[in-house]
C-alpha cells in the first residue's frame, strides 16, 4: 500500500464540540491577522497543522511552544538564506489573490498601488508604469 493509501486510511473526524472549537479558534486568528478567508484552504497551512498534531501526539498537550516556535529575527534570517522569498514576484502574487477577492484583475484593471515605495515594493510592481506606484502624502 502507497504512503498516500495509509495518510488517507489514519484520518478520522473529530466530534462536532472539537469542531466547533477549531472554528472559533482559526475565525480568531482570521479576523485578529486580517487573513483571506481562502488561508484555510492553503496548503503550507495545512502542513504547519500537522506538524503541531504531530508534536501534541508525540509530547503531549503540556508542549512550550515559546520554544518550540522560532523568533521572527530567526524566520527572516531563514528566508533570507532560502531562494524563495517574501520579495517582488512572491509580493505580487499575493496582492494579485488578494484583489481577486474583490474582483478586481492586477493586470486587466490596471489599479494604483499606494506603498512607502520600498525596494520589495519596487521589484514587485517596477517603475514601468503598469501599476503606478504612490507613496502618501507624510
Amino acid at each position: 500500500m502507497n504512503s498516500s493509501k495509509l495518510r488517507n486510511a489514519a484520518q478520522f473526524d473529530v466530534n462536532p464540540e472539537t469542531k466547533q472549537e477549531g472554528v472559533a479558534v482559526i475565525t480568531e486568528w482570521v479576523v485578529k491577522n486580517c487573513c483571506s478567508f481562502k488561508i484555510i484552504d492553503n496548503s503550507e497551512l495545512k502542513k504547519f497543522a500537522s506538524f503541531l498534531i504531530k508534536v501534541g501526539a508525540t509530547y503531549g498537550a503540556n508542549v512550550d511552544f515559546a520554544k518550540l516556535l522560532p523568533h521572527p529575527t530567526t524566520i527572516s534570517r531563514y528566508i533570507s538564506m532560502r531562494e524563495s522569498s517574501c520579495t517582488g514576484f512572491h509580493i505580487r502574487e499575493q496582492i494579485r489573490e488578494i484583489l481577486k477577492d474583490f474582483g478586481c484583475d492586477l493586470e486587466l484593471d490596471n489599479p494604483i498601488i499606494v506603498t512607502d515605495r520600498g525596494s520589495n515594493m519596487i521589484k514587485a510592481f517596477g517603475q514601468d508604469g503598469k501599476n503606478a506606484l504612490h507613496q502618501p502624502p507624510a
